[in-house]
Protein backbone atom coordinates (compact mmCIF):
# COMPACT_ATOMS: atom_id res chain seq x y z
CA UNK A 1 0.00 0.00 0.00
CA UNK A 2 2.78 2.01 0.71
CA UNK A 3 4.28 1.65 -2.28
CA UNK A 4 1.00 2.49 -4.48
CA UNK A 5 0.66 5.97 -1.97
CA UNK A 6 4.23 6.63 -3.08
CA UNK A 7 4.26 6.08 -6.56
CA UNK A 8 1.04 7.97 -7.28
CA UNK A 9 2.38 11.19 -5.06
CA UNK A 10 5.78 11.21 -7.22
CA UNK A 11 4.00 10.64 -10.72
CA UNK A 12 4.35 14.64 -10.93
CA UNK A 13 7.73 15.35 -9.34
CA UNK A 14 7.69 19.14 -10.56
CA UNK A 15 4.17 19.91 -9.48
CA UNK A 16 4.34 21.18 -5.73
CA UNK A 17 7.36 18.83 -4.64
CA UNK A 18 7.54 20.48 -1.22
CA UNK A 19 4.10 19.44 -0.47
CA UNK A 20 4.62 16.09 -2.19
CA UNK A 21 7.72 15.31 0.11
CA UNK A 22 5.88 15.75 3.19
CA UNK A 23 3.16 13.76 2.73
CA UNK A 24 6.06 11.15 1.58
CA UNK A 25 7.57 11.70 4.95
CA UNK A 26 4.60 12.02 6.88
CA UNK A 27 3.53 8.30 5.28
CA UNK A 28 7.26 7.45 6.61
CA UNK A 29 6.27 8.37 9.76
CA UNK A 30 3.36 6.12 10.28
CA UNK A 31 4.86 2.97 8.79
CA UNK A 32 7.07 0.20 10.67
CA UNK A 33 7.62 -2.23 7.95
CA UNK A 34 11.04 -1.36 7.55
CA UNK A 35 11.22 -2.03 3.77
CA UNK A 36 8.75 -0.01 3.29
CA UNK A 37 10.34 2.78 5.12
CA UNK A 38 13.34 2.12 3.06
CA UNK A 39 11.03 2.44 -0.27
CA UNK A 40 9.12 5.40 0.55
CA UNK A 41 12.40 7.13 1.70
CA UNK A 42 13.72 6.37 -1.56
CA UNK A 43 10.66 7.42 -3.14
CA UNK A 44 11.17 11.07 -1.19
CA UNK A 45 14.91 11.29 -2.58
CA UNK A 46 14.17 10.82 -5.88
CA UNK A 47 10.91 12.92 -5.46
CA UNK A 48 13.51 15.90 -3.85
CA UNK A 49 16.11 15.27 -6.78
CA UNK A 50 13.75 15.46 -10.15
CA UNK A 51 11.62 18.23 -7.99
CA UNK A 52 14.96 20.34 -7.59
CA UNK A 53 14.00 20.32 -3.90
CA UNK A 54 16.77 18.90 -2.49
CA UNK A 55 17.16 21.21 -0.10
CA UNK A 56 14.41 19.63 1.88
CA UNK A 57 16.19 16.22 2.39
CA UNK A 58 19.45 17.40 3.11
CA UNK A 59 18.67 17.11 6.95
CA UNK A 60 17.92 13.51 7.13
CA UNK A 61 20.94 12.33 5.43
CA UNK A 62 22.70 13.11 9.01
CA UNK A 63 20.82 10.09 10.25
CA UNK A 64 21.23 7.42 7.69
CA UNK A 65 23.28 5.21 9.41
CA UNK A 66 20.55 5.23 11.88
CA UNK A 67 17.87 5.00 9.17
CA UNK A 68 19.92 1.53 8.09
CA UNK A 69 20.03 -0.28 10.92
CA UNK A 70 16.18 -0.30 11.21
CA UNK A 71 15.78 -0.74 7.61
CA UNK A 72 17.69 -3.33 7.10
CA UNK A 73 18.93 -3.47 3.57
CA UNK A 74 21.21 -5.57 1.41
CA UNK A 75 23.94 -4.00 -0.46
CA UNK A 76 23.06 -3.40 -3.72
CA UNK A 77 20.07 -0.68 -1.47
CA UNK A 78 22.51 0.67 0.33
CA UNK A 79 24.99 1.10 -2.78
CA UNK A 80 22.25 3.08 -4.57
CA UNK A 81 21.39 4.80 -1.42
CA UNK A 82 25.45 6.29 -0.84
CA UNK A 83 25.54 6.87 -4.60
CA UNK A 84 22.58 8.89 -4.64
CA UNK A 85 23.08 10.71 -1.33
CA UNK A 86 26.66 11.49 -2.69
CA UNK A 87 25.54 13.08 -5.86
CA UNK A 88 22.84 15.11 -3.88
CA UNK A 89 25.48 16.36 -2.02
CA UNK A 90 27.69 17.19 -4.82
CA UNK A 91 25.85 19.75 -6.31
CA UNK A 92 26.64 21.82 -3.50
CA UNK A 93 29.80 23.22 -3.06
CA UNK A 94 29.68 23.73 0.45
CA UNK A 95 28.52 19.94 1.25
CA UNK A 96 31.83 18.76 -0.33
CA UNK A 97 33.36 16.48 2.98
CA UNK A 98 29.99 15.25 3.33
CA UNK A 99 29.68 14.08 -0.49
CA UNK A 100 33.00 12.23 -0.24
CA UNK A 101 32.03 10.09 3.08
CA UNK A 102 28.90 9.35 1.18
CA UNK A 103 31.13 8.38 -1.91
CA UNK A 104 33.77 6.23 0.45
CA UNK A 105 30.69 4.11 2.23
CA UNK A 106 29.57 3.40 -1.70
CA UNK A 107 32.84 2.16 -2.10
CA UNK A 108 33.36 0.35 0.83
CA UNK A 109 30.26 -1.73 0.03
CA UNK A 110 32.46 -2.93 -2.69
CA UNK A 111 35.15 -4.41 -0.90
CA UNK A 112 34.78 -8.37 -1.72
CA UNK A 113 33.29 -7.94 -4.81
CA UNK A 114 34.47 -9.97 -8.05
CA UNK A 115 35.67 -8.08 -11.04
CA UNK A 116 32.51 -7.13 -13.11
CA UNK A 117 31.13 -5.94 -10.22
CA UNK A 118 33.99 -4.09 -9.41
CA UNK A 119 34.38 -2.80 -13.46
CA UNK A 120 30.71 -1.26 -12.77
CA UNK A 121 32.29 1.22 -10.30
CA UNK A 122 35.47 2.42 -11.90
CA UNK A 123 33.58 5.75 -12.36
CA UNK A 124 33.01 6.44 -8.56
CA UNK A 125 36.24 5.28 -8.00
CA UNK A 126 37.81 7.61 -9.86
CA UNK A 127 35.95 10.14 -8.77
CA UNK A 128 36.38 9.07 -4.93
CA UNK A 129 40.27 9.99 -5.77
CA UNK A 130 40.21 13.35 -7.13
CA UNK A 131 37.52 14.27 -5.03
CA UNK A 132 40.10 13.71 -1.70
CA UNK A 133 43.01 14.97 -3.74
CA UNK A 134 40.61 18.15 -4.36
CA UNK A 135 39.88 18.37 -0.60
CA UNK A 136 43.71 19.60 1.26
CA UNK A 137 41.77 19.42 4.68
CA UNK A 138 40.47 15.73 3.68
CA UNK A 139 43.13 14.30 5.20
CA UNK A 140 43.32 15.49 8.36
CA UNK A 141 39.56 15.01 8.44
CA UNK A 142 40.37 11.12 7.88
CA UNK A 143 42.86 10.87 10.32
CA UNK A 144 40.73 12.42 12.92
CA UNK A 145 37.97 9.93 11.91
CA UNK A 146 38.41 6.33 12.14
CA UNK A 147 34.93 5.57 10.40
CA UNK A 148 35.99 7.13 7.74
CA UNK A 149 39.88 5.79 8.28
CA UNK A 150 38.98 2.74 7.74
CA UNK A 151 36.38 3.31 5.08
CA UNK A 152 39.16 5.14 3.00
CA UNK A 153 41.02 1.80 3.29
CA UNK A 154 38.45 -0.16 1.75
CA UNK A 155 38.17 2.52 -0.98
CA UNK A 156 42.14 2.25 -1.67
CA UNK A 157 41.80 -1.97 -1.34
CA UNK A 158 38.71 -1.49 -4.06
CA UNK A 159 40.46 0.83 -6.19
CA UNK A 160 43.89 -1.15 -6.32
CA UNK A 161 41.53 -4.41 -7.40
CA UNK A 162 39.57 -2.16 -9.96
CA UNK A 163 43.00 -1.09 -11.84
CA UNK A 164 44.26 -4.59 -11.38
CA UNK A 165 40.71 -5.98 -13.42
CA UNK A 166 41.25 -2.95 -16.22
CA UNK A 167 45.01 -3.87 -17.01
Amino acid sequence: MAELISGKVTQQPNDKPASRLKILFNLYNLLEDPCSRFSVYLSALNLAINGKVTEHVLPSFKQIDSFLKGWNIGVLDQRQLFLTISNVLKERKSLAKESFKFLTKYMATLSGEDAPVLGQAKDEAVCTIVEFVKTPDMFQLIVMSCGISKMLHSTFVVLFLLCACSS
